[in-house]
């Protein structure tokens, strides 16, 4: 890398520190404290899906637990990884690219991902699972275009290695798994690899990737937990995606793409205007079959469920911005002048200048409420922290807690373990074949094994009783009703959270508590 090449990848990830280091102490959200939680739990080596039951695969938890192992368990910790995340992606893309694409468009893709990568309504202030399946498929996938190059099969070997450990970090990779066995024996075939090479090289890359699966099957069977896993994973998971119709499903795309258009509205133009004409750029056909098809499937890892929430598009926002930078990869090969590229630079400049100030309060961490009310609605992510110090001041290193919410991020702040595995209302209240039979068994173990706290998060309850089944939310009312009358808890706290501020209400101050319009967190201690 030459000092020009090198400046042009430095301002990018100036950029990248500039903007995240306001968003360091960024209190956790939800999907981080399910990480972070079951981080904990991995370093006390206690197995996935006993203590803690979820959806996803355990990849991310493994992760977490590793750097909380080396940094310590904090926000900051969790938060600055993710910065180091993003820089060596940044990376990444630049050593992956710079055969494809001039100077000119690889400014535009590092200087476009330092910004959009970081916004908002990707909850970019948030470490989420998508972040590593981006980066570990990232590499994956430079180290294949390596392997080509020098008909290395230990590289081939390599890429197949960390394709699946992108794959172990969500299902959602599960596509670009797909994508990459589709492809990659196309390209060699394009590449005048002889079916001989072609058999090795993807017997290589094979085995990279079942090295892995057959590692975690190996886990899974020593911890006897492969039937809780694949209960979790695989069956639970197939109704959880089957919720939203296609017309729900349009309507939370379009509203995804029109927050994104305000907020960064020269994007999608740009994304248009290059998927119209790339297919008259300057590039061999090989490369552009690869780069399209992995738009593709990048993009198929958005759509699972159809839920098409912010995070999920991370994977795609690498192919989303190369296909942004067509335009000016076209306007360089057609004008090959050397002011007009000088003015391209500053143009990229001013654009990405544009996007930051038109989202500077976020970005300056001005209003922190208004980031977390506008994303989360009622959801106490904001309050969890001063919620979790008060139970920490009165608890007990053994103590147990049961939360009736979606709030994993308070065991995590306490260091105290959930009495029962369901660290997540949502999903026991959703229209599924197990959500009752999962609802009742939490409230049967809350019953029997009585926790010393209990936290009624009413934001969740009254949002949920809405688009449950009737069941369901007549199951929870009632034993709600039980546990708010149950005489061997006594009421110590109750978090009033409005629009623009919070009240908080602990032990004696509780007599001053006045119902506002607004959620409730309520906190119960055992007697």
């Amino acid at each position: 890398m030459n000092i020009n090449k090198f400046v042009l990848l430095l301002i990018p990830i100036f950029t990248t520190i500039l903007l995240r280091l306001n968003l360091i102490d960024f209190p956790l959200e939800r999907d981080e404290g399910e990480y972070s939680y079951l981080g904990q739990l991995f370093l006390e080596n206690i197995r996935p899906y006993t203590e803690s039951f979820t959806m996803k695969l355990p990849g991310t938890y493994f992760f977490f637990g590793i750097i909380f192992q080396f940094f310590g368990e904090s926000i900051r910790t969790i938060h600055i990884t993710l910065l180091f995340i993003q820089i060596l992606i940044l990376f990444v893309l630049y050593f992956l690219l710079k055969d494809f694409f001039s100077d000119l468009v690889l400014f535009f893709i590092h200087m476009s991902f330092a910004v959009v990568n970081t916004a908002e309504i990707f909850l970019g202030f948030a470490f989420h699972a998508t972040h590593l399946v981006s980066l570990f498929f990232l590499i994956s996938f430079f180290l294949f275009i390596k392997a080509k190059n020098y008909s290395k099969n230990y590289l081939f070997f390599l890429s197949g290695f960390f394709l699946a450990i992108s794959f172990l970090m969500k299902q959602q990779a599960m596509y670009l798994v797909l994508g990459s066995f589709i492809t990659y024996p196309i390209y060699l075939k394009l590449e005048n690899y002889n079916l001989k090479k072609i058999f090795f090289s993807g017997l290589s890359f094979g085995i990279g990737f079942l090295f892995i699966l057959f590692c975690l099957t190996i886990y899974l069977i020593q911890n006897n937990i492969l039937n809780d896993f694949w209960f979790w994973c695989f069956d639970y998971s197939s109704k959880y995606i089957g919720l939203v119709n296609i017309n729900e499903g349009i309507q939370n795309f379009l509203y995804v793409t029109k927050i994104f258009h305000k907020n960064f509205p020269y994007m999608i133009p740009l994304f248009l205007f290059g998927l119209i004409f790339f297919p008259f750029v300057k590039l061999e056909k090989k490369d552009k079959f690869l780069i399209i098809n992995f738009l593709i499937f990048s993009f198929l890892t958005v759509t699972p469920g159809l839920f098409f929430r912010g995070h999920y598009f991370i994977p795609f926002l690498p192919f989303f911005i190369i296909f942004s930078g067509i335009p000016f990869l076209i306007l360089e090969q057609k004008f090959q002048n050397k002011k007009i590229i000088n003015l391209l630079f500053i143009i990229i400049i001013l654009m990405n200048l544009y996007g930051v100030n038109k989202n500077k309060d976020y970005y300056q961490k001005k209003d922190l409420i208004k980031t977390f009310r506008f994303n989360y609605l009622g959801a106490p992510f904001i309050e969890a922290k001063q919620i979790s110090e008060f139970i920490k001041n009165e608890s007990n290193l053994n103590d147990k807690i049961a939360i009736i919410g979606s709030e994993p991020e308070i065991f995590f702040y306490t260091k105290l373990k959930s009495l029962t595995g369901y660290i997540y209302l949502y999903p026991l209240m959703e229209k599924h074949i197990y959500s009752y039979k999962l609802l009742n068994d939490m409230f049967e173990k809350i019953s029997n094994n009585k926790p010393k706290f209990i936290i009624l998060v009413h934001s969740e309850i009254e949002f949920l009783a809405s688009i449950s089944f009737e069941e369901n939310s007549k199951l929870l009312k009632e034993k709600v009703s039980e546990i708010e009358q149950n005489k061997d808890y006594k009421k110590i706290g109750i978090v009033q959270i409005m629009r623009s501020s919070s009240e908080y209400y602990f032990k004696e101050d509780l007599e001053k508590f006045t119902k506002k319009e607004g959620e409730l967190v309520s906190i119960y201690k055992l007697k």
